[in-house]
């Protein structure tokens, strides 16, 4: 199962305004490099159409009259022209034959004699849509047209001028940005995040318990409903909690008054009980006595263990743990079990391993809690099932364990177990004894008793409870 990573608000608010803002950059940058880039071309063929219009005359001048004394005065006043433009890179002379007279660098340009002769200007366009060459006819003052001009052009300094400011854009709107980005994180903690996070943190603080706490936000809006809405639900838990408070000392209180009741009668009725199975009674009569006492010993158990439960669950201090070996005990309840097993028709193994092992236990209690789970593992074992108790020990603890080959219980009644009144669902399929509070008292003593208990359990396989109590070596060190 993967693990999902929490996200908080903070987080998801940056990514929001991050990805908000980024996009608004992006489309900011095409506008501008779209507007620049047409703006560049535009003013890239104005320059160059224009410089070849007015340059025209004074080269082809300067060609005549210096053609025939040499090319140096030619190239010094072609330079002198060309130097007033960003974007000539080559000037040249050509008759109408397409010839190249004069270059002003190499290699010179190459025009067909159709292009030279012409009596209107033409323009070659590169693949990128900027003008690349224009040839100008050239007319002397009385008419001829025996040259043409060809200019080449090259707007590399230009597109690194404007890749520059592009860069430079780019900068400043990242720049811009990240302050623009940092600015409304601060204005959402300032104005959302901080208030839910005060929510939160006295919501947490009421979770716990602490029902009067307030939480008190100066502001009119949804998060400061969210505050009172938070107020309002814990005022109603403290009153619903103050109520099954009272419901539940009433019930203990109860409890324990039923408890007290019972015993009192019922010490009486197993007196005379005793009396009457020691006088000379027939068959019939001896064994609803019998069965009147076994009545009356389960309902003197189940008036134990409710008093046990109100009496712990009420805090008092049931449980006078003294250092003590387990071995006799649970060599008694072994004993005591092994006669009910073999009434059942069950067998009983007993493994005891614990030697001189000292735990703290009270005797009573330990022995009520652990016989209520041999009692189960006898309950719920079929005839000829095998019911084991074995004990053990580590370094730090005893390890007691009491498994059956009963009927198992289901998974999910697992957790339900040590819960007041269940009895599992399985069980309910059967006609077994009991109210459900066995396991519960087990629990509840074993936890007095400083210990833990767990079970593990498969359907129509058997069950395996294991009870682990401290060492009283281990529990001195601690």
């Amino acid at each position: 199962m993967r693990l999902r990573r929490r996200v908080g608000l903070q987080i998801k608010f940056i990514l929001i305004i991050l990805a908000l803002l980024g996009a608004t950059f992006a489309v900011f940058t095409y506008i501008v490099i779209r507007l620049n880039t047409q703006t560049l071309r535009d003013r890239q063929k104005s320059e160059a159409t224009a410089f070849a219009s007015l340059a025209t005359t004074p080269i082809g001048n300067t060609f005549l009259l210096y053609q025939d004394s040499g090319k140096v005065l030619i190239a010094q006043q072609v330079d002198k022209l060309s130097g007033l433009s960003t974007v000539v890179d080559n000037v040249a002379v050509v008759d109408i034959t397409g010839r190249v007279q004069f270059s002003q660098h190499e290699p010179p340009p190459k025009v067909s004699a159709a292009v030279a002769s012409a009596f209107e200007p033409t323009t070659v366009n590169s693949q990128t849509g900027e003008i690349s060459q224009i040839v100008y006819p050239f007319q002397e003052d009385f008419g001829a047209h025996r040259y043409s001009i060809v200019y080449n052009f090259s707007y590399h300094d230009i597109q690194v001028a404007a890749q520059r400011s592009l860069l430079a854009t780019l900068l400043l709107g990242l720049l811009g940005l990240m302050v623009a980005a940092y600015a409304m994180y601060i204005l959402i903690d300032w104005l959302f995040l901080r208030p839910l996070q005060t929510v939160r943190d006295l919501a947490l603080v009421i979770s716990q318990g602490k029902f009067d706490q307030q939480i008190v936000i100066d502001r009119r809006d949804e998060i400061s409903d969210l505050g009172k809405a938070v107020n309002e639900m814990a005022r109603v838990l403290t009153a619903d909690i103050i109520k099954l408070r009272e419901l539940d000392e009433l019930k203990t209180e109860f409890m324990m008054i039923a408890s007290h009741n019972l015993r009192t009668p019922l010490v009486v009725i197993n007196g005379y009980l005793d009396l009457l199975k020691n006088l000379d009674l027939d068959k019939e009569t001896h064994d609803m006595v019998t069965a009147i006492a076994d009545g009356g010993e389960r309902l003197n158990r189940l008036s134990e263990d409710i008093l046990t439960v109100a009496s712990i669950e009420a805090g008092e201090e049931l449980v006078k743990l003294q250092p003590a070996s387990l071995t006799t005990i649970l060599e008694k309840l072994a004993s005591d079990s092994k006669l009910l097993a073999d009434k059942q028709q069950v067998s009983f193994v007993s493994q005891l391993n614990l030697g001189d092992t000292q735990v703290a236990y009270d005797s009573t209690y330990l022995r009520e809690a652990l016989m209520h789970i041999l009692d189960n593992a006898l309950k719920f074992s079929k005839t000829g099932g095998t019911v084991t108790l074995a004990a053990r020990h580590d370094q730090t603890q005893a390890i007691i364990t009491i498994s059956d080959t009963g009927i198992g219980i289901e998974a999910k009644e697992l957790e339900r177990l040590f819960t007041k009144f269940h009895r599992g669902t399985s069980t309910l399929n059967y006609d077994y004894e009991g109210v459900g509070l066995g396991l519960y008292v087990a629990k509840l003593v074993i936890d007095r008793h400083h210990g833990s208990i767990d079970i593990t359990s498969q359907p129509q396989k058997g069950t395996v409870v294991t009870v682990k109590l401290p060492l009283v070596k281990a529990t001195q060190a601690a």
